[in-house]
């Protein structure tokens, strides 16, 4: 008597399951939820598809107490209230490769200084970019098995 405890978990862990807690066949279920995934990742990759760059200044007294809230998708002091920025230089790069940008010039003259650094984020933007996409497309490979 004492093995049929034992027995019948042994039939248990043997028997697959094939019925979600609602009755919903799992086959179904996983079908769901590789759909779902597969529009997650098309909706980023549609979101990746313009990189945008912007390069803000601010005076350093404001710049020593500012941080950046995701959240709000903005520069803060530490309690919170917005930094004041002023947009300096701003580049669109499309999927296709179409580049769109705004450089700064100050007194008639392109502020060479400022655009070198906006140009060193320009690029560590694209790297970037091409990594994630690379990542979405093992990840699309990994769940489609092609």
């Amino acid at each position: 008597m004492a093995d049929q405890p034992k027995a019948r978990a042994r039939r248990a862990a043997a028997t697959p399951v094939t019925r979600a807690p609602d009755g919903e066949n799992l086959e179904t279920l996983l079908a769901k939820l590789a759909d779902k995934v597969q529009t997650v990742i098309r909706d980023l990759v549609n979101d990746v598809t313009t990189l945008e760059v912007r390069t803000f200044v601010c005076n350093q007294e404001d710049l020593t107490k500012a941080g950046y809230d995701v959240g709000k998708h903005a520069f803060v002091s530490s309690d919170g209230t917005p930094v004041e920025i002023e947009l300096r230089a701003l580049t669109a790069i499309e999927l296709d490769g179409d580049i769109n940008s705004c450089m700064p010039y100050v007194g008639g003259k392109l502020d060479t200084d400022l655009w070198t650094a906006h140009l060193n984020m320009v690029a560590q933007a694209q790297k970037n970019r091409a990594e994630f996409v690379a990542a979405l497309a093992e990840l699309a490979r990994g769940l489609t098995g092609k």
